[in-house]
């Protein structure tokens, strides 16, 4: 090294040490940006990954109804993911207490909105709930919380 070279590092001027923190500051932004990008496009990855494992596994066009007839609140879990998979559920709540067949139907009509789908009263103590690939139309249907006008009665009145 020569003496220019020694003599230039010992007295470096205020303008050339605030350009190379300049330049680290910069070098450093641009390595956030890169791995802010990169993160982004792991978290797009898996959440593209999570929406292929949820689709229908099958290619027909066969809709697969479940029936269903939970005693304990235990099965909401198995009855969810049925609906998850696009499976169109019969809730029959025939032989469930009435405080148990309100927090089904609490907790069944929150995963029906999750996925977009619906939840209709066939009778006082059956459901039919449907994912958002599925529709459901009829004269006597009524959502799951619909109110009941003055007078009447809600469909929970009789468990």
């Amino acid at each position: 090294m020569s003496i220019k070279g020694i003599f230039n590092g010992l007295f470096n001027t205020e303008e050339e040490e605030d350009e190379s923190f300049e330049e680290e500051a910069h070098i450093e932004k641009k390595e956030k940006e890169i791995k802010t990008e990169e993160k982004t496009m792991a978290y797009t990855e898996n959440r593209a990954e999570a929406a292929r494992a949820a689709a229908p596994k099958t290619t027909s066009n066969a809709i697969e109804l479940k029936v269903v007839r939970p005693e304990s609140f235990n099965s909401v879990g198995q009855i969810a993911d049925y609906l998850l998979n696009h499976c169109t559920v019969v809730l029959n709540l025939e032989a469930t207490s009435k405080d148990t067949a309100l927090r089904i139907v609490d907790f069944l009509n929150g995963v029906a909105y999750a996925i977009d789908g619906q939840i209709k009263s066939v009778t006082n103590s059956t459901y039919i709930i449907t994912p958002n690939n599925v529709s459901v139309s009829g004269e006597m249907l009524t959502g799951a919380k619909a109110a009941a006008k003055p007078g009447e009665r809600d469909s929970f009145d009789n468990f």
